[in-house]
């Protein structure tokens, strides 16, 4: 399943997140993704169909970074755009 900006996670510890943004990198499928009540909650998390397993490799999440600095980059300016 593809995801996209927005859309609304609810994930086995019956928490919902919100998806910032999706990299697909080495043939696999990554969601960033931000708890709607606790917003210091964020995590990459690798997605398989309908399950979603947290990344907690440094260097991966490093990567995953560097992929979506564009993606992070667009967000900014939507939320604070330059004057």
């Amino acid at each position: 399943m593809n995801y996209e900006r927005g859309d609304v996670l609810t994930l086995s510890n019956n928490k919902n997140y919100v998806v910032v943004t999706t990299v697909t990198y080495e043939e696999k499928n990554y969601v960033y993704l931000i708890a709607e009540e606790d917003y210091s909650d964020v995590m990459f998390c690798e997605c398989d169909g309908e399950s979603f397993e947290k990344v907690y490799n440094a260097e991966l999440i490093k990567k995953l970074l560097d992929l979506c600095k564009k993606d992070f980059e667009e967000i900014l300016r939507e939320y604070r755009p330059e004057k």
